[in-house]
């Protein structure tokens, strides 16, 4: 089981600080400024989800669910979904800021997961409840921060 706690306040912050805007990918070709912003969308189209349109059909669910909370990372080249389009980055902030916004969003998204009867909307795994948001969280995280090198990538079964 994941400590989210420990993931959010301790591993991520050690784990950004090697963190350049020069820092090249693994894979992939995001800068790390776009990752930031990227991975600072997705939280927060969980926290506000009620317009996210879900494209797997809910018989599908159970499945997609039974990879989100399982131990296979997210695969290279896993497609965007459609709604962090609809969120450019801004071309005026600088990579300080971009942190900063980013741990900020990861605490409003441990403060709304914890509401109760929080749900959130994801297009390729359905409805979530707080603990399976966390963990989309946690695994998507993981995934970039693997690509930028800056931690190993979700243990394989």
């Amino acid at each position: 089981m994941v400590d989210y706690s420990e993931f959010f306040t301790q591993t991520l912050p050690q784990a950004i600080a090697q963190l350049q805007p020069d820092t090249t990918p693994l894979w992939g070709q995001m800068s790390a400024a776009e990752m930031l912003h990227h991975l600072t969308t997705g939280m927060r189209l969980s926290i506000a989800s009620e317009g996210v349109e879900i494209l797997v059909p809910e018989e599908k669910w159970p499945a997609a669910k039974n990879f989100l909370m399982g131990p296979k990372p997210m695969p290279k080249g896993f497609e965007k979904p459609a709604a962090y389009h609809l969120h450019p980055m801004p071309s005026h902030q600088n990579f300080d800021d971009l942190k900063a916004v980013f741990f900020q969003t990861i605490a409003t998204l441990q403060d709304a997961v914890v509401q109760e009867n929080f749900k959130s909307r994801h297009p390729n795994f359905g409805i979530l409840n707080g603990t399976e948001t966390l963990h989309l969280h946690y695994k998507h995280i993981t995934h970039h921060f693997t690509q930028f090198g800056l931690m190993q990538p979700v243990a394989e079964a």
